[in-house]
C-alpha cells in the first residue's frame, strides 16, 4: 500500500507538471556520500556501534512552474549502516559492519527569492532492498 501511495504521488507531480505551459523539465544525475549508523535499544545489544561511510546515485528533475517555485523528484539508490565492534569470550574485539541498501525517492518543493536565496521542503519514502 505505502508503494502504491508513493507511485501515485509522483505520477501525479509528473502529470500536473506537463499541464502546465511554462513548465521546464531539467534532468539530472544525483551523487553523494554518506555517514550513517544505527541506533535504538536493539543496536546497542549488538555491541559497540560506530558510524559508516555510503553512498546514493540516482536520478532527478528539476520541474519549473515560476520563477520562484519548483519540484524536484528524485530515484535514488542508497547504502547505510554502521560498523559495530564485538567483544568476543576471550575479550578481543572484532570489528562488524551492517549494510542496508534502500531506493529512496525523495520528492522536495523547492522555493527561490528573487536575489538567490532558496529553501526546500519535502517527503521521502524508502525500500529495504537488503
Amino acid at each position: 500500500m505505502k508503494k502504491f501511495t508513493v507511485l501515485s504521488i509522483a505520477l501525479a507531480i509528473f502529470s500536473i507538471s506537463f499541464s502546465f505551459a511554462q513548465v521546464k523539465v531539467r534532468p539530472g544525475i544525483v551523487a553523494g556520500a554518506n555517514y550513517s549508523t544505527i541506533e535504538g535499544k536493539d543496536a546497542k545489544e549488538l555491541g559497540e556501534v560506530k558510524y559508516n561511510f555510503g553512498y546514493h546515485a540516482g536520478l532527478s528533475a528539476n520541474i519549473k512552474f515560476s520563477d520562484m517555485l519548483y519540484v524536484q523528484p528524485e530515484l535514488l539508490y542508497s547504502t547505510l549502516g554502521s560498523k559495530v565492534l564485538i567483544e568476543d569470550e576471550d575479550g578481543d574485539e572484532e570489528q562488524g559492519k551492517i549494510q542496508l541498501s534502500y531506493i529512496n525517492l525523495p520528492v522536495k518543493l523547492k522555493a527561490v527569492t528573487t536575489f538567490g536565496l532558496y529553501g526546500m521542503s519535502g517527503i521521502e519514502a524508502g525500500y529495504l532492498l537488503t
